[in-house]
């Protein structure tokens, strides 16, 4: 997905000036409502400085000025809070041809979900912008999570409908932000993200996103994906080739062509064995990468997500027995291993979440 760089998410060598716009949102976010002197107290950040970063967050309709606060004596701070009332993003998720779409407020929670087919993407855009308008929301940025459709005319289409700026990114890394930025058990300490059984990995640290792909080439190349031979997907299709007797096959409707993972895991919910035995191995091959990243980069919660998680205990008690083996012991004992906390709605929560942490970002 080649994508001018200005309409790209912005993941990693972000600027003081960027790094310090994201703790001041993170920490307003956090609170709800706060005053400027307790944003310098808690960040540390000279108050001449916040008062600059507010100054430019509510001249774009981004924060709430509300006031003075009631006060025991002296002068009253004045309290802010983001404008969740009148502000919002659409967050599009695209996944081959199907589309996924959510209209958020600046917090990233969720106001109204639809779907459709990719051809009719940009009719769904503006139906959701059409929502907001009568909701009273304006939609202030547009973010698209996508893996293999080229966005770049989509991206234009929708950032002119719905009069914002919009910006893209890999599916992957929208779900993971998505987990950060909503996931209530995800908040804390560094986090791993680990998508699909293909375990690829995205390291979420402070503001920064890592993924494969991202520098330094010598760490980071530890988090690409497994090959598709690894995936729950290819070796149903490997079992169901031998004759193996599975419900896989009739979940599929006979097709091998439409095993899916998800066919894997409703199989493995009917009681099938040998969908039992792949979430297995998948669960074990994932604990072995989960294991050697925990052992390099220390992170203190690991979300399993991009489908898998679906199967429930059957691929975390795997995923938890194979760190607590081979992961150093002062390392697993600390580590917090779970599921997503968003589901298939992850990247589109995701890509809005991006969008609005890229317009505070870049104020």
């Amino acid at each position: 997905m080649k994508i001018e760089r200005d309409k790209n998410f912005t993941f990693t060598g972000l600027s003081e000036k960027e790094s310090k716009n994201l703790i001041v949102f993170d920490l307003i976010k956090s609170k709800s409502v706060i005053s400027r002197t307790d944003i310098s107290k808690d960040t540390g950040i000279n108050m001449v400085s916040v008062s600059n970063y507010i100054k430019s967050f509510i001249d774009k309709g981004l924060l709430y000025d509300k006031g003075p606060d009631v006060s025991t004596g002296g002068r009253k701070p004045e309290l802010l809070e983001l404008a969740t009332g009148d502000g919002g993003a659409l967050g599009i998720s695209i996944n081959g041809d199907r589309v996924d779409m959510v209209l958020t407020d600046l917090s990233a929670l969720p106001v109204e979900k639809r779907s459709s087919a990719f051809g009719d993407a940009l009719k769904l855009a503006r139906e959701l912008c059409a929502a907001a308008n009568s909701r009273g929301i304006k939609v202030k940025a547009v973010g698209i999570g996508s893996e293999t459709r080229d966005s770049i005319a989509l991206l234009k289409s929708v950032s002119d409908a719905a009069k914002a700026p919009a910006f893209a990114g890999r599916n992957v890394y929208c779900a993971a932000f998505g987990e950060r930025s909503l996931g209530n058990k995800a908040s804390c300490g560094g986090i791993l993200y680990v998508h699909s059984s293909l375990g690829e990995c995205v390291l979420i640290k402070e503001s920064e996103l890592l993924g494969s792909s991202d520098e330094p080439k010598e760490t980071t190349k530890y988090l690409r994906p497994w090959g598709r031979a690894l995936s729950a997907e290819t070796m149903a299709r490997g079992e169901v080739a031998k004759g193996v007797g599975t419900k896989i096959v009739h979940i599929a409707g006979a097709d091998m062509n439409k095993i899916t993972e998800g066919s894997v895991i409703e199989a493995l919910k009917e009681g099938d064995e040998v969908a039992g035995g792949i979430i297995e191995s998948v669960g074990i091959n994932l604990g072995l990468r989960i294991a050697y990243l925990v052992n390099i980069f220390a992170p203190k919660t690991v979300i399993i997500g991009g489908g898998i998680e679906a199967a429930g205990e059957a691929i975390l008690s795997g995923v938890k027995r194979t760190v607590a083996r081979l992961a150093h012991s002062s390392r697993s004992k600390s580590i917090s291993i779970i599921p997503s906390a968003l589901g298939p709605d992850g990247v589109a929560l995701g890509a809005s979440a991006l969008a609005i942490r890229e317009l505070f970002l870049r104020s």
